[in-house]
């Protein structure tokens, strides 16, 4: 009874500071159940954007949930709500939203920055959205991740760019060095025996960098399996290297097949 009459008190007060809120018309939705599965990495992300500002209340919370409101600009802001009590269970918390434009809402779970689970609400204009939030603290389970921030571009993160820092000028400068030794000890050196033996450097060259970005990209996936650390599974670097790879193998094997490394092979 005293949980109603705090409501009707602060509805009534939100319509003397808001008037908008007693212009229009209201609608309630309940979003499916988010399950918070670590309190110390995992919240809910609400994000507002309109045309107009757009009228954020909280109308009702739980005392285990931290709720934080952020204006960004005119019609664009965001909300996001932690679990701060271990102990908390199961409960939900309401927002009310209203402007005079129509406004697009993202509601996310987020383990960090990766999303795991979004729904999107469309509201109308003049209409005011009253949002209940439910969130259950599920600790004692373990959570199944989808991988939904899979990089297919490639990104190049820094562990990703430093075999190509270290292996690629190692063997340049080795194949450098056979070359002016090659030369001295030969009576017969073509540019096109350089060019051979540049290539089959290369090759070795991305052959290691190819096995090292796939053993980095498996540490990867094992690390966010096991919860370890958050990060996006960088295929589209493996990807490049496989590429890499499969395109001085066959300028290699072709290169094979027409004898280009008979000269380089009877020095060596």
């Amino acid at each position: 009874m005293k949980i109603n009459i705090l409501l009707l008190i602060l509805l009534f007060t939100s319509t003397l500071a808001y008037p908008i809120l007693a212009q229009s018309n209201n609608m309630f939705i309940k979003l499916q159940k988010f399950t918070i599965y670590d309190i110390n990495r995992d919240f809910i992300y609400v994000e507002y954007s309109g045309e107009e500002d757009i009228i954020v209340l909280v109308v009702k919370s739980d005392p285990n949930l931290n709720i934080i409101k952020q204006s960004i600009g005119m019609g664009h802001g965001n909300i996001a709500i932690y679990i701060t009590n271990a102990s908390y269970k199961s409960g939900s918390c309401i927002i009310a939203l209203s402007s005079s434009s129509p406004f697009l809402l993202n509601i996310t779970l987020r383990m960090g920055d990766v999303p795991l689970q979004t729904q999107t609400i469309s509201v109308p204009a003049n209409i005011t959205l009253q949002m209940e939030i439910p969130i259950d603290y599920g600790s004692y389970q373990q959570p199944i991740y989808t991988f939904t921030n899979v990089l297919y571009i490639p990104y190049f993160p820094i562990w990703i760019l430093l075999p190509y820092m270290i292996v690629i000028p190692m063997f340049l400068i080795t194949g450098y060095l056979d070359k002016n030794s090659l030369k001295i000890i030969r009576r017969r050196w073509s540019q096109l025996d350089t060019f051979a033996l540049m290539i089959r450097y290369s090759f070795y060259a991305f052959l290691i960098i190819f096995i090292i970005v796939t053993i980095e990209i498996i540490v990867e996936y094992v690390l966010i399996r096991l919860n370890i650390y958050l990060t996006n599974l960088h295929i589209g670097d493996w990807l490049i290297s496989c590429a890499l790879l499969s395109l001085f193998t066959i300028i290699y094997g072709i290169g094979k097949w027409r004898g280009l490394f008979e000269n380089v092979d009877g020095e060596e």
